[in-house]
């Protein structure tokens, strides 16, 4: 697929459809694969897999390299004889919905520590013992983390990542199988809550009692007027440097290993990161430090020629940014609801980085992300003026103005354009999947079984047909 156009999906495996309280990487995955095929999308985006942190954020991970347990299929368990019907129909919530994080630690974890259980009773047999030879170099610092000083409770965590890598890797066959590739989401930084950080203290600014110095953020942007502070710890890049990125390099192979496309959110953290000091309410008071930039990504491509990465290069983005993406040749990403704004005279600003006349086939299209309102919502927040901008450069009245948007991202000359699943369903700001800066009610978002239609997929279909991205 390499340089060729395709259209792709941007769904994380939470919002799958489930009775059982979030989306899981079972069967209805394979469901939303088919329907994949069905529409032409030969690109599924996801998320980050790991265990979701603070607010329930898949960027804010306890492991750069495990997976999120709730993401294991009760039904795959079931038809290896780990768990029962009686106990996956005792299920507190009903299709559809939002994800239920509450049910999720209240039900299905402990229902997933009982398989665990019976699988180590078992005798912990078939391809385990490989598992964790092969990734000792992670798993024992997970385990360590999650559940310190108590053997039992580590084994439970190690089998628990097996599952969860077995029911991947499954899918990813599944998924390939069909034509389709999994953009993968590595978050630049880890959470201080992390093993990544707590097992390597080196590699990290730190005040020399093992807490972080300083924290990670983005200055003020259109996001939001304080910037957003993430309180990740910074890396101490000369330490990276001194062991040739080897924790880096292991990260990214990994990644792609499970998925096929890398996505490096926050790409511009690689040429400077905004460092706040340690305590600071907001990200308002902080000042760049440099990051290893060229140096870092000539390994990276020593390691994996055939990577294909791509940067999300959004925000306060400088020459030098734009500089070493294209040293590398990595694809940036185009957000159309970014596109419209007012320039002098309330007029269309055309020379808007954002708007389709100004792309490079070195790009990737999307109507918004995972931080965006989603495009229905976006449109009715719009200022009467802002949303005559929008209708007057489509030259299409506004009824159906969120598929005449993803019309506009299929025909551009954008190499990949993909669309979240919620503007597809035309959904309006109550799908919204995250809002930057805030905790309640994010990530939670899931559809229906009946969402995925003929109807939706054919219309889809049929655009990437038109315009060249079957």
């Amino acid at each position: 697929m390499d340089n060729e156009r395709a259209a792709g999906i941007l769904l994380h495996p939470v919002s799958l459809p489930s009775d059982q309280c979030i989306g899981d990487i079972g069967p209805r995955a394979r469901r939303f694969a088919d329907f994949l095929q069905k529409s032409g999308s030969r690109l599924w985006q996801i998320l980050p897999l790991g265990p979701p942190g603070y607010g329930n954020s898949p960027y804010d991970s306890s492991s750069a390299f495990a997976g999120n347990p709730a993401l294991i299929s009760l039904e795959l368990l079931k038809a290896d004889g780990l768990v029962t019907e009686e106990e996956i129909s005792s299920s507190p919530c009903s299709s559809g919905g939002r994800v239920d994080y509450e049910s999720v630690r209240r039900w299905k974890i402990p229902l997933l520590n009982k398989a665990a259980e019976r699988f180590i009773k078992e005798g912990a047999g078939g391809g385990y013992p490989d598992f964790c030879s092969e990734n000792r170099w992670w798993l024992d610092d997970y385990a360590r983390f999650i559940s310190p000083g108590n053997e039992p409770g580590m084994e439970t965590v190690k089998v628990l990542q097996y599952f969860f890598f077995s029911q991947w890797e499954a899918l990813k066959k599944y998924v390939n199988g069909k034509g389709i590739k999994i953009i993968g989401d590595v978050p630049i930084f880890v959470s201080k809550e992390s093993a990544d950080f707590r097992a390597n203290p080196r590699l990290f600014h730190t005040d020399g009692k093992g807490n972080p110095s300083v924290a990670a953020g983005v200055p003020p942007d259109y996001f939001s007027s304080t910037g957003q502070l993430w309180g990740n710890p910074l890396y101490d890049w000369e330490e990276h440097r001194k062991e040739e990125y080897r924790w880096w390099l292991r990260r990214i192979g990994h990644l792609s290993r499970i998925t096929d496309i890398v996505r490096i959110d926050h790409f511009r953290g690689f040429e400077a990161s905004w460092a706040v000091p340690a305590g600071a309410k907001t990200a308002e008071n902080g000042k760049w430090i440099e990051s290893p930039g060229a140096d870092f990504f000539r390994k990276v491509r020593e390691e994996f020629p055939d990577l294909e990465i791509l940067a999300e290069d959004l925000g306060l983005i400088t020459d030098k940014v734009r500089e070493l993406r294209d040293e590398f040749g990595f694809p940036g990403m185009k957000v159309l609801q970014f596109a419209f704004e007012r320039g002098p005279g309330g007029r269309l600003n055309a020379s808007n980085i954002f708007l389709p006349h100004n792309y490079t086939a070195d790009s990737v299209v999307y109507t918004g992300t995972h931080d965006n309102n989603t495009t229905r919502g976006w449109y009715n927040s719009l200022e009467d003026g802002e949303r005559d901008l929008v209708r007057r450069y489509l030259a299409r009245p506004d009824h159906d103005i969120v598929w005449d948007l993803i019309r506009e991202g299929m025909k551009s000359c954008a190499r990949y354009a993909v669309f979240p699943m919620q503007d597809l369903l035309d959904l309006g700001e109550e799908a919204r999947m995250n809002l930057p800066s805030t905790v309640d009610g994010n990530w939670s978002w899931m559809m229906g079984g009946e969402d995925m239609s003929g109807f939706v997929s054919s219309r889809f279909r049929e655009m990437a047909e038109l315009y060249g991205r079957l």
